[in-house]
């Protein structure tokens, strides 16, 4: 199966910024993707979890994978997804003693050695709602090993939006990321060019 250029560059490029409301009780919260939220879990149950936050607010949002937490918990969340429709949390990688010993636990269950190449692979799947069971990640393990000169964004990637992992592939995939890195230089020496041209032209005005 070969990949469209096209229509991979927009995907791979796509960032969705959607601000919308989340359901909380006694009123509504604007919330928007990226936010970081805390607060104390006072619920789990097989529609996701429910939090506490510190003003007193209670959240009811889906996690984006099975992340095994206890009541009682003080958590920090990354927002996926606001809408009115649903809230979408992951866990906050950035706060590493909450996650550290849980991202053991998860690579530990799956056969995997706790090591930084295996956190950070198991961090970015979370990150873009991939399943992390054993299957997943060992599958997931197994295609950085089979093809090395690949970047782990561009196997999950490829993993999340069902394109076949193959050289030819993995190949269109940097073609398109050298084109990108070469047309950010033209525009940043274009605005350099830019900016000398008027410089100079505000010099000789005054003299």
């Amino acid at each position: 199966m070969r990949i469209d250029p096209g229509a991979l560059y927009n995907q791979y490029k796509q960032s969705s910024k959607v601000q919308g409301e989340a359901s909380v009780r006694g009123g509504k919260v604007a919330l928007k993707e990226g936010q970081v939220i805390r607060g104390e879990i006072l619920d789990i149950n097989q529609s996701g979890v429910k939090v506490k936050l510190s003003d007193g607010q209670v959240l009811q949002a889906r996690m984006t994978a099975e992340f095994q937490f206890s009541i009682g918990e003080q958590v920090s969340f990354v927002i996926k997804d606001s809408t009115p429709e649903q809230l979408l949390l992951t866990p906050d990688m950035n706060a590493s003693e909450q996650v550290m010993g849980k991202l053991t636990s998860i690579l530990g269950k799956a056969g995997l050695a706790d090591t930084s190449e295996n956190q950070a692979m198991l961090k970015l799947m979370i990150e873009n709602n991939l399943p992390i069971d054993k299957d997943s990640l060992n599958a997931m393990a197994k295609l950085q090993k089979q093809y090395p000169e690949a970047s782990l964004k561009q196997l999950v990637f490829m993993n999340k939006h069902h394109i076949p992992v193959n050289s030819e592939n993995l190949n269109q995939m940097t073609m398109l990321e050298n084109n990108e890195h070469a047309l950010m230089k033209g525009i940043a020496s274009l605005a350099e060019d830019i900016t000398s041209q008027v410089h100079f032209q505000v010099m000789n005005k005054k003299y």
